[in-house]
């Protein structure tokens, strides 16, 4: 089963760490610093057996979300996530920890703002994500 370590070691092997500069959480993030990503896991990830069982079973899914804790321009914000977005856009059918995907949905439909008030008015945008990829 795909794991977020698996989407975090992703993100580090494209350049979407190092583009950014920046540090990947999985889960709770540091958020008095600027610049991080957090990664997510969503529970409406379904996984069904197909008839006859897991030896018939062959894809599964892995929802998840990535939290954009980037700095306090919105502008700057979006533009980070929209990379993420426009990454994934063109990136259908990657290789994440081994699992050959063959199809990434972004089920929020673009970056959604979800700043709320804070002390360090950092803006943070999420994007949600359906991998659709083979078992091995």
């Amino acid at each position: 089963m795909m794991s977020l370590k698996d989407i975090s070691d992703y993100f580090i092997s494209v350049g979407l760490a190092t583009v950014f500069g920046t540090d990947i959480y999985i889960g709770k993030i540091d958020s008095q610093n600027e610049e991080v990503l957090g990664l997510y896991t969503r529970t409406t990830s379904v996984n069904e057996l197909m008839i006859g069982g897991l030896d018939n079973t062959t894809a599964e899914q892995k929802n998840f979300t990535v939290l954009v804790h980037w700095n306090t321009n919105m502008i700057e914000s979006e533009d980070k996530a929209i990379d993420i977005y426009e990454h994934f856009r063109a990136n259908q059918t990657p290789t994440i920890g081994g699992f050959k995907v063959f199809d990434i949905v972004c089920t929020s439909g673009q970056p959604i703002d979800v700043t709320q008030a804070e002390k360090n008015n950092i803006h943070e945008l999420v994007l949600d994500y359906q991998i659709n990829y083979n078992r091995i």
